[in-house]
Protein backbone atom coordinates (compact mmCIF):
# COMPACT_ATOMS: atom_id res chain seq x y z
CA UNK A 1 0.00 0.00 0.00
CA UNK A 2 1.30 3.43 -0.93
CA UNK A 3 1.84 5.91 1.82
CA UNK A 4 -0.47 8.83 0.96
CA UNK A 5 1.73 11.45 2.58
CA UNK A 6 4.76 10.33 0.65
CA UNK A 7 2.80 10.32 -2.66
CA UNK A 8 1.31 13.74 -1.95
CA UNK A 9 4.71 15.19 -1.08
CA UNK A 10 6.21 13.71 -4.25
CA UNK A 11 3.41 15.26 -6.33
CA UNK A 12 3.96 18.65 -4.68
CA UNK A 13 7.67 18.42 -5.41
CA UNK A 14 6.99 17.75 -9.11
CA UNK A 15 4.55 20.67 -9.41
CA UNK A 16 6.94 22.97 -7.59
CA UNK A 17 9.82 22.38 -10.00
CA UNK A 18 10.32 25.22 -12.46
CA UNK A 19 10.95 22.82 -15.35
CA UNK A 20 7.54 21.19 -14.94
CA UNK A 21 5.45 24.14 -16.12
CA UNK A 22 7.20 24.79 -19.46
CA UNK A 23 7.02 21.06 -20.21
CA UNK A 24 3.31 21.05 -19.42
CA UNK A 25 2.76 24.09 -21.63
CA UNK A 26 4.71 22.45 -24.43
CA UNK A 27 2.54 19.33 -24.23
CA UNK A 28 -0.62 21.42 -24.25
CA UNK A 29 0.50 23.23 -27.41
CA UNK A 30 1.31 20.11 -29.39
CA UNK A 31 -1.04 19.80 -32.34
CA UNK A 32 -3.49 16.96 -32.22
CA UNK A 33 -3.25 14.52 -35.12
CA UNK A 34 -5.68 15.44 -37.88
CA UNK A 35 -8.62 13.17 -38.54
CA UNK A 36 -8.39 11.51 -41.92
CA UNK A 37 -10.62 13.27 -44.46
CA UNK A 38 -12.03 9.93 -45.63
CA UNK A 39 -13.22 9.21 -42.08
CA UNK A 40 -14.83 12.64 -41.83
CA UNK A 41 -16.56 12.12 -45.18
CA UNK A 42 -17.80 8.67 -44.15
CA UNK A 43 -19.22 10.04 -40.91
CA UNK A 44 -20.93 12.87 -42.77
CA UNK A 45 -22.43 10.39 -45.26
CA UNK A 46 -23.84 8.34 -42.37
CA UNK A 47 -25.35 11.43 -40.75
CA UNK A 48 -26.87 12.50 -44.07
CA UNK A 49 -28.43 9.06 -44.59
CA UNK A 50 -29.88 9.04 -41.08
CA UNK A 51 -31.31 12.54 -41.59
CA UNK A 52 -32.91 11.51 -44.90
CA UNK A 53 -34.37 8.36 -43.37
CA UNK A 54 -35.86 10.42 -40.53
CA UNK A 55 -37.48 12.75 -43.04
CA UNK A 56 -38.93 9.76 -44.88
CA UNK A 57 -40.27 8.36 -41.59
CA UNK A 58 -41.80 11.71 -40.62
CA UNK A 59 -43.57 11.87 -43.97
CA UNK A 60 -44.63 8.20 -43.74
CA UNK A 61 -43.10 7.39 -47.11
CA UNK A 62 -42.77 3.67 -47.90
CA UNK A 63 -41.83 1.29 -50.70
CA UNK A 64 -40.50 2.49 -54.05
CA UNK A 65 -41.48 6.06 -53.26
CA UNK A 66 -39.23 5.92 -50.17
CA UNK A 67 -36.26 4.71 -52.22
CA UNK A 68 -36.78 7.53 -54.72
CA UNK A 69 -37.06 10.04 -51.89
CA UNK A 70 -33.86 8.75 -50.23
CA UNK A 71 -31.92 8.96 -53.52
CA UNK A 72 -33.03 12.55 -54.07
CA UNK A 73 -32.37 13.51 -50.46
CA UNK A 74 -28.90 11.97 -50.41
CA UNK A 75 -27.89 13.55 -53.73
CA UNK A 76 -29.05 16.93 -52.37
CA UNK A 77 -27.00 16.36 -49.22
CA UNK A 78 -23.95 15.56 -51.35
CA UNK A 79 -24.41 18.78 -53.34
CA UNK A 80 -24.61 20.78 -50.11
CA UNK A 81 -21.46 19.10 -48.81
CA UNK A 82 -19.62 19.73 -52.09
CA UNK A 83 -20.61 23.41 -51.98
CA UNK A 84 -19.34 23.65 -48.40
CA UNK A 85 -16.02 22.07 -49.38
CA UNK A 86 -15.70 24.42 -52.36
CA UNK A 87 -16.41 27.40 -50.09
CA UNK A 88 -13.74 26.21 -47.64
CA UNK A 89 -11.18 25.95 -50.47
CA UNK A 90 -12.10 29.45 -51.62
CA UNK A 91 -11.66 30.77 -48.07
CA UNK A 92 -8.19 29.22 -47.85
CA UNK A 93 -7.24 30.73 -51.20
CA UNK A 94 -8.54 34.15 -50.13
CA UNK A 95 -6.55 33.95 -46.89
CA UNK A 96 -3.38 33.02 -48.78
CA UNK A 97 -4.02 35.86 -51.24
CA UNK A 98 -4.37 38.32 -48.36
CA UNK A 99 -1.12 37.08 -46.83
CA UNK A 100 0.66 37.52 -50.18
CA UNK A 101 -0.67 41.09 -50.36
CA UNK A 102 0.63 41.83 -46.87
CA UNK A 103 4.05 40.54 -47.86
CA UNK A 104 4.00 42.65 -51.01
CA UNK A 105 4.62 39.71 -53.34
CA UNK A 106 4.09 40.18 -57.07
CA UNK A 107 4.19 38.04 -60.21
CA UNK A 108 5.77 34.61 -60.11
CA UNK A 109 6.76 34.90 -56.43
CA UNK A 110 3.13 35.63 -55.55
CA UNK A 111 1.82 32.65 -57.55
CA UNK A 112 4.37 30.30 -55.94
CA UNK A 113 3.56 31.59 -52.46
CA UNK A 114 -0.19 31.16 -52.96
CA UNK A 115 0.26 27.67 -54.42
CA UNK A 116 2.39 26.56 -51.43
CA UNK A 117 0.03 28.23 -48.96
CA UNK A 118 -3.04 26.50 -50.43
CA UNK A 119 -1.29 23.12 -50.26
CA UNK A 120 -0.92 23.69 -46.54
Amino acid sequence: MIDRRRATNAARAIFARAAFWPALLWLALLPMPPVAQAQVDANQAKRDRIACERQADERSIAGAERETFLKRCLSAAQRVQQRAQQKARENVRDTCDDQAKLKGLLGEARRKYIAECVKG
